[in-house]
């Protein structure tokens, strides 16, 4: 994504992509660019600024960019409470998670955020992916139910996470082996796209 810096009131200079400049590029110039900036992101990720950011910036979580890593399309962080979520159009499926932020062992450095949202809050179950609008349903479904998400949290993770990974299964076994320890935020720091 391209840095801005402000030179005058009335006036920007944009760095974009590229490093192609915009010198003294006008308001509607700044707009335009910003603009083709947030066509990169899915129409999931604009249905999440949309429907949920708001509720997560009011609860206190900030979104945080990452880069050079595998991570969850949209993610949120309130200290060490993360919000972590994906959507695979291709394969049709949806990750929505509420937890600590964990390595993961893959063919680059990964992160995940560990607790399935639905530990949380089983409303998420209800909606089925025939659903009219059925992203925009899960986004409002969450926003609706993360205060509540939340307390069990509070209340209950260290038993969602014990659950979750004392499942005896093959798939179990395959996920423990490549679950890493909970990230620092020393560790964190070199993966920050500012």
């Amino acid at each position: 994504m391209g840095k801005l810096r402000l030179i005058q009131q009335e006036h920007i200079t944009i760095r974009g992509v590229n490093g192609r400049y915009w010198p003294k590029a006008d308001i509607h110039q700044f707009t335009y660019l910003l603009t083709q900036f947030d066509m990169k992101k899915s129409e999931y990720h604009k249905t999440i600024d949309k429907v949920l950011a708001p509720t997560l910036l009011e609860l206190g979580f900030e979104e945080v960019r990452l880069k050079d890593c595998m991570k969850p399309e949209v993610l949120y962080r309130r200290k060490n409470l993360w919000f972590g979520t994906s959507w695979d159009w291709r394969d049709r499926y949806l990750e929505v998670n509420l937890g600590h932020l964990h390595w993961f062992k893959d063919v680059m450095p990964c992160v995940i955020v560990l607790g399935d949202y639905s530990s949380y809050s089983n409303k998420i179950k209800i909606i089925e992916e025939s659903d009219k609008n059925y992203l925009e349903k899960v986004a409002n479904v969450v926003a609706n139910t993360i205060h509540d998400a939340i307390t069990v949290y509070t209340e209950k993770y260290e038993q969602i996470k014990f659950k979750l990974l004392e499942n005896n299964t093959e798939y179990s076994a395959v996920f423990k082996g490549h679950l890493g320890k909970e990230i620092s935020d020393a560790e964190l720091m070199n993966y920050y796209d500012r």
